[in-house]
């Protein structure tokens, strides 16, 4: 497994709970570590690896739109990350908001989210990469509501997508 990090990214931004925070904004880190099976890092193609320019400017698109909780903001970084890169084994993505508004000194308050991705397949039990949302594989399936609850009584998890293939088509 390979990891492509990103650390430090550096913000200037308008988030927060308070309307004084959004108006003033302040200055934000931004961490995106990606876990990968590269096979091709050997390569000196940038098609055979996850490209960081393009971590960074989906994190600066997300960072440009004002929300309330930095946790929001870790969110939707973790879900436009899903729908760019397909092969990821695990995800994590800390956003540190520097000097909060609290009264006294602190240094930066943080939320870190982690989520991991091999799964093993439910029917066949190989390894499997699911991101259970909706930048996953398996929505680009059709599959009868009738034959998606008898998947769901029948597998505990997810299934990988030759067995997933079996039971419905691919748009």
């Amino acid at each position: 497994m390979n990891k492509i990090s990103l650390i430090g990214m550096e913000f200037y931004a308008y988030h927060g709970f308070y309307e004084e925070e959004r108006i003033l904004g302040a200055n934000y880190l931004v961490d995106v570590e990606i876990e990968a099976d590269l096979r091709g890092s050997d390569s000196d193609e940038l098609a055979e690896t996850i490209n960081y320019e393009s971590i960074y400017a989906i994190t600066k698109e997300v960072m440009e739109e004002p929300v309330k909780l930095i946790e929001k903001l870790a969110f939707k970084i973790t879900e436009k990350l899903k729908g760019q890169f397909k092969h990821m084994a695990a995800l994590q993505v800390k956003v540190h908001k520097l000097n909060p508004p609290l009264g006294s000194a602190v240094k930066e308050s943080k939320f870190e989210l982690k989520e991991l991705f091999n799964k093993r397949c439910a029917k066949c039990k190989k390894g499997n990469l699911c991101y259970n949302s909706d930048s996953c594989w398996c929505k680009s399936y059709k599959i009868a509501d009738s034959t998606l609850s008898s998947l769901r009584e029948n597998y505990e998890g997810c299934l990988c997508e030759s067995c997933f293939s079996e039971f419905g088509n691919k748009l």
